[in-house]
């Protein structure tokens, strides 16, 4: 799999960070955390080899900051 991930415009003046975590079959096989508001979206590329079920999480950790939206863009499943 391979894209982008990054905070939506809407939100990006929020003190609020997020994580993405991505799963293989239950095993966490990715995951950034400090994804923060003004940021440059990340580039990811990540081995689905094998992967019978894939989880793509959002968490924030909102602390009085406000809202935060993650985005993934320009998603590719790769086979």
């Amino acid at each position: 799999m391979s894209g982008f991930v990054g905070i939506d415009d809407f939100t990006k003046d929020t003190n609020s960070t997020g994580t993405v975590i991505i799963l293989g079959d239950g095993q966490e096989i990715f995951r950034k955390d400090g994804l923060k508001g003004g940021d440059l979206p990340l580039e990811i590329n990540v081995d689905l080899t094998g992967v019978l079920k894939l989880q793509i999480q959002f968490e924030s950790s909102t602390n009085s900051g406000g809202q935060i939206d993650i985005v993934i863009g320009d998603a590719k499943l790769l086979y």
